[in-house]
């Protein structure tokens, strides 16, 4: 990647020669090491040299609030610059820890300024004067020591930097916190999706040009920030609170561990403070490791990770509600994730793609995601490989093997001490009373929509992975179900196969002939896209759809008997995999469970089933 004007500006810093008038801007030169952070609250163990502290050292910001490099000739910082508070460092021998472990992170209340003193998690009373120090206060102290002997050249200071979560309540220039609605934080608008956020510590102070326009710094570290990630539509005006998610998955994939808590199967921060609070940090995480990301040996598990992404905010060593913000995605959050991942960028996305993973030494396609959610103490996994196919954590383990990928959340515009709210819905799924739904996707990131309309007819054939995989902004859900030959739906019976209960369809055509009759659908309408089927399954109530009657034979029973039923059913959508990585030739499309909830691909052109027709609106 070349960036053109940066030399014509480093030339006109260093000897006051402006080759190209209009090219200005501060250039930072990295010239030790980079640190790169996701959205979330870490951590990083850096040492300075006494021979880079001097009284020329200083810092330099940017975010979406504040950017340019500190001049202490020109006074207080606040006038210059506001938004620098969002790394507190600790420096490793005020606390007495050694200069190889991180300091465990000593509260908010811990920061230097206010009155009160390190909290009394263990060992910490020793240093009552220890304090966290933001960069201005950091540098402060090193010029102090430096020039009081404390320090010398040959010195090496050993810091713990704590860098805090992307994400802001209060303004940090106007110090206003604003507010909508039911006391919703809509901050979190400025700050989501944004360009990561810098801070550097500068060894030399600044050179700026003839015109003052320019300067060039070189830094001796540089903290990096990833913003918050989301599929909900910033620019949409009534929207007030929203979840995002994290860039990536730091971790390898890890044992599931015990999620069988979690009840609901769209909040993931309901179910994972259900197994999570409570517990002690050091219990769970190496809070003073020589590794950021470390966890007890008993915790490394997906259930745990987000912890990670958490910090002890008032220093007791308790996991409190207030302080589990990132947690475990439930399950109908990891499918809203593939629904607006084309306004992800590739990274952030859940599938890493057949070819990633036998890089990464697998030798089959499959990468699934534990969630928070279960039903009957048996976890809901999430298959990306086909996109968003759902299914219980037993019919998974055997495909996927042990270990299984995972995603950690964040409410967006929520008080924390609210933990029975709940984000806004990403879908609005209205009943209009006649059989008929209307579902309005005005919520969703509008790069994650169709960009044509069905014209009033079928969709083209596609796969997962295409553009017309995508939903139009709003689309009309038919109020009746139709067996696949375009007759009104029929009871069915359940027959005895080679020892199986299987259900028979009676007429209902197979796989292949569905996939390629639109007549299912009266005019106006289509098929729906594997998309349109999963918004569906998640929005719609279970009244929505048709329960079938079926009957035993009588030899079985000593009595007459019915057995009630949801149907499956299917998606016009092929599998882009089909015939590779192992999977057979007739892997050709989607369907969905009525009766169970499990979304899935298809085993075998023989499989039946119904649809619910659909047609967009806009």
């Amino acid at each position: 990647v070349t960036v053109k004007g940066v030399e014509d500006i480093d030339v006109e810093v260093e000897i006051g020669e402006e080759r190209r008038p209009g090219h200005e801007g501060d250039v930072v030169y990295s010239s030790t090491e980079i640190f790169e952070f996701d959205s979330h609250y870490d951590r990083q163990l850096i040492t300075i040299p006494g021979s880079a502290i001097s009284d020329k050292m200083t810092w330099s910001v940017n975010t979406v609030f504040s950017s340019g490099i500190h001049d202490a000739s020109l006074g207080d910082v606040e006038p210059q610059l506001k938004d620098y508070k969002w790394i507190k460092f600790a420096i490793n021998s005020d606390y007495g820890v050694a200069d190889n472990l991180y300091v465990k992170y000593p509260g908010d209340q811990n920061y230097a300024g206010g009155d009160n003193q390190p909290s009394p998690f263990e060992g910490y009373t020793a240093y009552p004067n220890a304090r966290l120090l933001d960069v201005q206060q950091l540098i402060e102290r090193l010029q102090a020591d430096k020039r009081d002997g404390k320090i010398t050249d040959a010195s090496q200071v050993a810091i713990t930097a704590f860098v805090d979560e992307n994400l802001y309540i209060t303004n940090p220039v106007t110090r206003e916190t604003p507010t909508k609605g039911n006391g919703h934080l809509v901050l979190w608008k400025d700050m989501v999706d944004k360009d990561d956020r810098l801070l550097h510590i500068v060894t030399d102070a600044a050179q700026y040009s003839l015109d003052g326009n320019s300067s060039v710094v070189r830094s001796l570290y540089t903290f990096k920030q990833k913003s918050i990630r989301t599929v909900f539509n910033v620019g949409n005006e009534q929207l007030e609170t929203a979840w995002g998610l994290e860039a990536v998955m730091e971790t390898e994939r890890l044992l599931p561990g015990n999620v069988t808590w979690g009840t609901s199967m769209s909040d993931g921060r309901a179910n994972t403070m259900g197994w999570m609070t409570g517990h002690k940090w050091n219990e769970v995480l190496y809070t003073s490791a020589d590794n950021a990301h470390a966890m007890q040996e008993d915790y490394n598990r997906v259930a745990y990770a987000c912890l990670m992404r958490n910090r002890d905010l008032n220093g007791n060593n308790v996991v409190d509600d207030n302080e589990v913000r990132w947690y475990l995605a439930a399950i109908d959050q990891l499918t809203d994730i593939y629904l607006g991942e084309e306004a992800l960028d590739v990274n952030a996305r859940l599938y890493p793609g057949a070819s990633a993973i036998a890089g990464l030494g697998g030798n089959t396609p499959y990468w699934h995601y534990a969630s928070s959610s279960a039903e009957n103490n048996n976890p809901w996994v999430f298959w990306s490989e086909e996109g968003a196919s759902r299914g219980s954590f037993g019919d998974s383990n055997g495909k996927n093997g042990s270990k299984y990928a995972y995603r950690c959340i964040r409410n967006l515009g929520l008080p924390l001490n609210k933990p029975e709210e709940v984000p806004t819905d990403l879908v609005i799924c209205t009943d209009n009373e006649d059989g008929t739904y209307t579902i309005d996707l005005s919520r969703l990131n509008t790069k994650a929509l169709r960009q044509y309309p069905d014209g009033g007819g079928d969709l083209p054939e596609h796969d997962e992975q295409s553009p017309n995989n995508l939903p139009r902004m709003s689309f009309l859900v038919d109020d009746e179900t139709r067996a696949v030959d375009g007759n009104a739906p029929r009871d069915f019976s359940i027959e005895r196969n080679s020892g199986n209960w299987v259900v028979n369809f009676g007429n209902a055509n197979a796989w292949i002939f569905y996939q390629n009759a639109p007549a299912a659908c009266p005019e106006g309408y289509r098929l729906p896209n594997q998309r349109e089927l999963l918004i569906m399954s998640t929005r719609m109530p279970n009244d929505a759809w048709k329960t079938y009657t079926a009957y035993r034979e009588w030899w079985e029973w000593t009595k007459p008997e019915s057995l009630s039923s949801k149907a499956t059913y299917m998606c016009r959508t092929g599998f882009s995999m089909n015939g590779q990585y192992g999977y057979g030739n007739n892997r050709e499309g989607f369907m969905w469970s009525a009766d169970n909830g499990v979304f899935m691909l298809q085993n075998n052109r023989s499989e039946t089933g119904y649809v619910r027709c659909v047609r967009d609106l806009q």
